[in-house]
């Protein structure tokens, strides 16, 4: 079985969360300007495109990305569909939720085109019912598990309060519901609360 990348490519066109700066690139050499190579540099968000959230983003003392163990990241995931704009709720992810599921992505999204971005998020009884069922990972295909733009975050304080490991921005509008393996590797980006990943699925027999 082939490898599917669900990654959000990152291009300066690849929007943001509201209110944080996009992907900035600064060419410091290339051919055109007689050099023997190309040479970039970048500056962005750690939270711009498919990324990987860590307990240190709501948590004061909590761990940073590079801290996050790899058996968390690695492994089978389920998919589940809950197509909708708004909040997801914990009797939608109840019915499709395998008894042993150590990682969920949730797909709320099959429009093809990168913009606009889905916006479902996480109502806090459904994060409450997961962080219940021992869920090492959530992956979402919209910004952020809470409401964009909302003063209050509750899905990231009970994900991450419980150990859970947050993945965002996923692209999963292609992807059917059902069993996969995962590989999810954010760059190792010592002390900080999150960092870009690169996501991808296989399909189990």
């Amino acid at each position: 079985m082939s490898w599917i990348d669900v990654t959000l490519p990152l291009e300066q066109s690849t929007p943001p969360y509201p209110g944080d700066p996009g992907l900035s690139i600064q060419r410091l050499m290339d051919y055109e300007c007689g050099d023997a190579l190309r040479l970039s540099a970048i500056a962005m968000s750690a939270h711009l495109g498919t990324h990987v959230d860590a307990p240190l983003h709501f948590i004061r003392n909590g761990a940073s990305v590079d801290q996050i163990a790899l058996e968390k990241l690695l492994g089978p995931a389920h998919v589940i569909e809950a197509l909708t704009n708004a909040g997801i709720h914990a009797q939608q992810l109840s019915a499709q939720l395998p008894l042993s599921c150590t990682r969920v992505l949730l797909k709320t999204s099959t429009r093809e085109a990168l913009l606009p971005r889905p916006t479902a998020w996480l109502e806090p009884e459904a994060a409450r019912l997961l962080a219940a069922r021992d869920v090492k990972l959530v992956g979402i295909d919209s910004p952020s598990v809470d409401e964009i733009g909302a003063a209050e975050t509750p899905a990231h304080h009970i994900l991450l309060e419980s150990g859970v490991v947050i993945v965002e921005n996923l692209m999963l509008h292609a992807i059917a519901a059902g069993a996969y393996e995962m590989i999810c590797l954010p760059l190792q980006l010592v002390g900080l609360e999150g960092a870009p990943a690169r996501v991808i699925l296989q399909r189990k027999r």
